[in-house]
């Protein structure tokens, strides 16, 4: 269901689970995920960046930008529960 630009779509078994144990845990401070990541790769991109251009370029600033064309090409990872559906949103917030 589409309304003022926003798709609405129902939400799914393991969103529902999610959401349900988010809540309970709502209180406490949670780690959902821990992982190591190689980052080799992204920081010889940002030093053949600087070389060539001379801007400089943040690794946060680079994680940035990764991270907004994902949820442009994948929407439901911005979208917001509100039961029973997740409604998209049009922009991403970072901070």
């Amino acid at each position: 269901m589409r309304r003022n630009g926003y798709e609405r779509i129902p939400l799914g078994f393991n969103r529902r689970a999610v959401r349900a144990s988010a809540s309970v845990t709502r209180e406490k401070n949670t780690i959902h995920a821990l992982f190591e990541v190689d980052i080799s790769e992204p920081r010889r991109l940002i030093q053949t960046c600087f070389a060539e251009t001379g801007e400089k370029i943040s690794l946060t600033a680079y994680v940035v930008a990764c991270l907004s064309r994902v949820v442009r090409e994948h929407p439901r990872m911005n979208a917001r529960n509100t039961l029973p559906y997740m409604t998209g949103k049009r922009t991403v917030d970072t901070i």
